[in-house]
């Protein structure tokens, strides 16, 4: 079920916008002929992705919001928990100093009970007009694949406030960058 938190998509603004920066960044000859990096078709990857995502989508909407609330609070519960190593790897990963980077991360699960807290409220059909021939009424239906695209520099807490509404919502939440992966040296 955690999985379903992390099943990532790729958003096509961002990969066409990539793919022009390293068509006008001419790769050193010596990257080239050593194969550090390598192409690969960035629009298949992308609708295969999508495609995986949209079926999750679909699977993750139909599951109970009492379940996918239970899913997403452990996953805070799993961030403080975890505090300290992911704040090291935050650290190492970005030149966050530690104590701000646990400081991130401890404040990401507050967010999260917020959201777990009012998801009922907000989604609730709302009635905004009747009579005796009609009801008008307003009705939550989720959007389906939602691209995460968080601040670089507070990827948990920024990040938060799309990822966890989206999952809570019904809706798959993907990531634009990993897709870029392939464009990046190998080891």
């Amino acid at each position: 079920e955690l999985q379903i938190l992390w099943k990532f998509a790729d958003f096509p603004p961002f990969l066409a916008s990539m793919r022009r920066f390293m068509r006008a960044h001419e790769l050193p000859r010596h990257l080239r002929a050593t194969g550090c990096f390598h192409s690969t078709d960035i629009s298949a990857e992308v609708a295969q992705r999508y495609r995986s995502a949209s079926e999750s989508q679909r699977a993750w909407a139909e599951t109970p919001l009492s379940h996918r609330k239970a899913v997403v609070t452990r996953f805070g519960e799993i961030l403080k928990s975890k505090c300290a190593d992911l704040a090291e790897i935050l650290t190492k990963d970005m030149g966050k100093p530690l104590a701000a980077a646990k400081g991130e991360i401890s404040a990401t699960p507050g967010r999260i009970k917020y959201f777990v807290e009012h998801v009922e409220k907000v989604t609730r059909d709302e009635v905004v007009r009747k009579s005796d021939k009609r009801e008008e009424r307003l009705v939550w239906e989720p959007l389906g694949v939602v691209a995460c695209i968080s601040a670089w520099n507070y990827p948990y807490f920024v990040g938060s406030n799309v990822y966890v509404p989206a999952l809570l919502t019904g809706n798959s939440v993907r990531r634009p960058w990993d897709a870029a992966k392939s464009l990046l040296p190998r080891p």
